[in-house]
């Protein structure tokens, strides 16, 4: 084929070829110098490609994001998946940025265009977006052991391991206690961007109205050109056309308990009952306390074994394991006390 032949893949449909964005026309292109092809054999080919290549991305879809009829009874949550053009990588090749570990509440019906929803286990990529009905809560695992969870009524959508973009509703995040900590998690809204410095933090949108409360560590909040930190302790609050305020907040109690209710499960068998308490407490936002030292040592070398508490919040945990141990113990509004 001639140069002028190749030059209506350039030119936007001349000729009654391809637009100069067309992925196939493209690869034809690139293929460089080859024989004269009647016109509308070319046609014909080049149309055949580009419809087995749709077809194909189809397929990858279907095949990872279907659900077995015999599962239809179980809790899903609504997923949108953006469109993805045939040059753009099959999202099987792409690797996933978070793991969905809990999910709360009733079966959602799929968002903005049909899809299904997710299980636990299923797995997240850079643009999907999830959207929750009330009562509803579902808990990611991202960027390592970074914790996020999403509240009902919430629509977010993932952009990276460790950026989200929240439209509207509730998310808390959970980066890790010292060693442990998985990195910094960014939540950009329309008002504003709260940047995790460390550790757990709630981040909430609704009618122009952000809110950034911070249960342990920092987070640093930009918007209205400015800048700000949020301290242990901390809800800021931004509205619009006014300025900012704090407020002081708890770690413990009603405004955390639907995160609480999406905290990822503890396998307790044979775990240090020290362990399991010290989760508990950080958890709920409740002070663990021992009667001693030698108490201390106690739990330490105590296992717990049993029946899993994977269903369980762990208040509830707690309330189920304790009994079973040796231990004295009392939970109030802020305290865990273990005894003899």
């Amino acid at each position: 084929m001639s140069n002028d032949d190749d030059s209506k893949y350039e030119a936007g449909g001349r000729g009654g070829g391809a637009p100069a964005d067309d992925p196939i026309a493209k690869l034809i292109h690139l293929a460089g110098p080859r024989g004269t092809v009647p016109a509308a054999i070319e046609r014909r080919v080049h149309d055949r490609v580009r419809t087995e290549w749709r077809r194909s991305i189809v397929r990858g879809r279907t095949l990872r994001w279907g659900i077995p009829l015999a599962l239809a009874a179980s809790v899903v949550i609504a997923v949108t998946v953006a469109y993805r053009t045939p040059d753009e990588a099959p999202r099987a090749v792409l690797t996933p940025v978070a793991t969905i570990v809990r999910i709360n509440g009733a079966p959602a019906a799929a968002a903005n265009r049909p899809s299904p929803g997710l299980l636990v286990g299923g797995r997240l990529y850079a643009g999907d977006t999830i959207a929750t009905a009330a009562g509803q809560g579902i808990s990611l695992r991202m960027n390592g052991n970074l914790s996020l969870r999403v509240a009902g009524e919430t629509t977010l959508r993932i952009d990276s391991a460790d950026a989200v973009t929240l439209a509207s509703g509730r998310v808390y995040a959970d980066s890790g206690e010292g060693m442990e900590r998985a990195g910094a998690l960014t939540v950009t809204t329309d008002a504003g961007v709260a940047t995790d410095v460390g550790t757990q933090f709630a981040v909430a949108y609704r009618r122009g109205e952000m809110s950034v409360a911070v249960r342990e560590g920092q987070v640093d909040v930009s918007g209205h050109n400015r800048s700000w930190t949020a301290d242990s302790g901390d809800r800021l609050v931004l509205r619009p056309n006014s300025g900012v305020t704090f407020e002081r907040v708890a770690k413990y109690g009603d405004y955390w308990d639907w995160a609480v209710a999406l905290a990822p499960a503890f396998d307790i068998n044979n775990r240090p009952l020290h362990e399991f308490l010290e989760w508990a407490a950080r958890e709920t936002g409740k002070q663990l306390e021992y009667a001693s030292d030698d108490v201390r040592r106690a739990a330490m070398l105590t296992d717990v074994r049993g029946a899993s508490v994977a269903d369980l919040t762990p208040s509830e945990a707690l309330q189920a394991v304790l009994p079973t141990t040796h231990f004295d113990f009392r939970i109030d509004e802020r305290r865990i006390v273990i005894g003899e």
